[in-house]
Formats: structure tokens, sequence, C-alpha cells
């Protein structure tokens, strides 16, 4: 999911994506899906190679969420911040 949101007068672009794994058998492998999030921002509109910046957690961990809102809450919340510098 891509959202382009306005954030203290700029325009910035979120890329919310579903956090899937891989998990093998043997020769073949299967791609599973989590109930996880990652959301990246980007201050122009992502590209299919460049998705942004990931946004991370206090300990500069990638942040998980429990869904694409929560993703772009916490995004918002965040980038206020950091847009103010």
């Amino acid at each position: 999911m891509v959202r382009c949101v306005q954030i203290n007068n700029v325009k910035v672009w979120l890329y919310i994506q579903k956090l899937a794994t891989y998990i093998t058998h043997g020769t073949s492998q299967e791609l599973i899906e989590t109930n996880e999030y990652l959301c990246y921002f980007k201050l122009s509109p992502p590209t299919e190679i460049i998705f942004g910046e990931l946004i991370r957690d206090e300990q500069k961990r990638p942040k998980l969420f429990t869904g694409s809102d929560e993703a772009e809450m916490y995004a918002m919340k965040s980038l206020k911040e950091k847009l103010r510098l």
C-alpha cells in the first residue's frame, strides 16, 4: 500500500508492506505471510526498486506493526518530530 500524506507542510509517501517469509520444504519453497507489517517513508514517490527509508524503533531495529492502520499512525507521529528539524 502506498499513500501520500502531508506532514508539517511536506509531502511524504508511506509504503506499508506485509511481512512475509520463505519456508523451505526439501527442494521447494513456500511464501508465508505474517500478521506483521513494515513501513517505509520517502519524500518523493517510491519506485519499484527503492521503497524509501525503513521506519525503526527507539533501538534502531525495524519497527513491526500489527496492521497497516497502526503503521500509518506511528509513521505520522514519528515523522512529525523528524521533519521539524
